[in-house]
């Protein structure tokens, strides 16, 4: 293949300084108007893959690139989606009717790179032990539950491989996991990309993680003998009607897994009639995450930089929230002097939008990825950062918690729980359904109905001291209580089903 030719497709191999072989190899494809990069060891062999080099001095528009490979700075980092790099990457790639093309693939590519040659490139088969655990692919919230389950399998010296599929949950994998256990994107589920996923890495028991059910991911491990178990199950009302329109799909993906371990009594009640095996409840391992982690250099200097003043969180903020927490700070800033409202979008790639939203409602925003801090002036701090929710719900009397107000499944109450913080949360959250059922009876939250609602909750903290503080003590207590000994029964399950074997024919 000639990867000049505006072809549909062409396999790039990439270096970073004083590596010996590429850190990346990948194919890029076209599919439709965006790009879908696929990258694994097996494309090392390709003798038609353009190679691509990466040098300290930047490739500036205009240079005439090597004909043996091109040179790139940075690694395109801080590049936008025409930027110079990554038009050459397309031009060189697929020639010049590519160079407008949506580049969305390179994201991830440009992160495998961001992150250095230990996490881009994958352990060499000849460092894999028996017990290699695959945990399939994720987005943030599960990856980070299961954190604690990774660090107990650790404990037993077994290697343990967790995939995502965001790079937003690769960055968080990348900072938070321990030692012996590492971080690889879940590949497309398609036949040759699992098929090759699978006979490198060759796991000996397969995790899998609320819902993720993946047919030719689970089929083809199953193939395998694999043991497979699905820890955190959870099947909504809503999936579970979709789901009963194809018994026999869901029967036959379900009877793969040796074990199906539900977060909540619904969610156990709905895998069993759709035709799972040894279905249990053990609790919902968000309850069993630790507090989440802050630098706490950084929490010093921001609390100084912002004593005095009355702040709230809006955490994991999904598209609508950020307006209605802009109406509440504008209620709310006229008997609060100095408010202080923080916000955490849900996905930080929407920060321009929100920034630009909120500036049109009149509020003075400060954007933290942009070094900005939130001075006296400042309404919002646009806390638009991966990995520092623990930060800002350390920085905030009370926290909502996001995905809430919309018909979208709320988001996870325990993380500010875990940080004795007063905790509120609209009317949708089918997601936390048990979770946020439980803290309401016991006190350990308040749910309101709308901005009104929400601003009125806010109001009364500040204005009830006493009531602050026992809203506080109760999230935590109710934090501590539901721990117990989850992560342990979780990771009994697993180690009976390795040692089950990875041999066993499929059912």
């Amino acid at each position: 293949m000639n990867s000049d030719s505006g072809d549909d497709e062409a396999y790039v191999w990439i270096w970073l300084p004083d590596a010996t072989e590429p850190v990346v190899a990948g194919r890029l494809a076209r599919d439709g108007d965006r790009l879908v990069f696929n990258y694994g060891r097996s494309y090392l062999g390709r003798a038609d893959a353009i190679a691509i080099f990466d040098a300290e001095l930047p490739l500036r528009r205009g240079a005439i690139p090597p004909r043996d490979g091109l040179r790139l700075s940075g690694c395109l980092r801080d590049a936008a989606p025409d930027a110079w790099g990554r038009r050459v990457i397309l031009n060189r790639a697929f020639g010049t009717k590519w160079a407008d093309l949506d580049v969305g693939a390179l994201d991830e590519l440009t992160y495998l790179l961001e992150s250095g040659p230990a996490a881009a490139r994958p352990p060499p088969r000849s460092c894999r032990r028996p017990g290699t655990v695959e945990q399939p692919g994720q987005g943030v919230g599960e990856s980070l539950s299961v954190l604690p389950v990774i660090e107990r399998l650790r404990a037993e010296d077994l290697p343990v491989m967790i995939t995502t599929g965001t790079t937003t949950s690769a960055a968080l994998m990348a900072e938070r996991l321990p030692g012996g256990a590492f971080h690889q994107f879940v590949p497309v589920d398609r036949a040759p990309f699992v098929t090759r996923f699978l006979d490198h890495w060759r796991p000996d028991l397969a995790v899998w993680v609320e819902s993720e059910f993946w047919p030719v991911m689970v089929e083809e491990t199953a193939r395998r003998g694999v043991p497979m178990v699905l820890v955190q199950g959870r099947i909504s009302d809503r999936s579970f009607r979709r789901w009963r329109r194809f018994p026999g799909l869901i029967g036959r993906l379900l009877s793969h897994f040796d074990a199906c371990l539900a977060q909540s009594a619904g969610d156990a009640e709905r895998l069993e009639a759709l035709g799972g095996r040894g279905v249990a409840c053990l609790g919902n391992l968000k309850a069993a995450m630790p507090p989440l982690p802050a630098d706490p250099a950084e929490l010093d200097r921001l609390s100084a930089l912002i004593a005095g003043r009355p702040v709230w969180l809006a955490a994991s903020t999904h598209a609508g929230e950020e307006v209605i927490a802009a109406r509440v700070h504008q209620r709310l800033a006229a008997t609060r002097p100095g408010l202080l409202t923080v916000i955490v979008p849900r996905h930080p790639d929407r920060s321009d939008e929100i920034a630009a939203t909120l500036r049109g409602m009149a509020l003075s925003v400060a954007v933290r990825s942009r070094g900005a801090e939130p001075g006296p002036g400042t309404a919002v701090w646009l806390a638009d950062t991966i990995g520092e929710m623990g930060l800002f719900c350390r920085l905030a009397q009370a926290v909502f918690v996001g995905k809430s107000l919309a018909p979208s499944g709320g988001q996870n109450p325990m993380e500010p729980a875990r940080l004795g913080r007063p905790v509120l949360f609209g009317p949708h959250m089918a997601n936390f359904a048990e979770m946020a059922a439980a803290m309401l009876d016991s006190g350990a939250a308040r749910r309101v109905a709308d901005a009104d609602g929400l601003a009125d909750a806010l109001a009364r903290l500040p204005d009830d001291p006493a009531e602050a503080r026992t809203a506080a003590a109760r999230a935590l207590a109710f934090a501590e209580s539901r721990a117990g000994g989850m992560v342990e029964a979780v990771v009994e399950r697993l180690l009976a089903a390795l040692a089950s074997g990875p041999d066993r024919k499929t059912p």
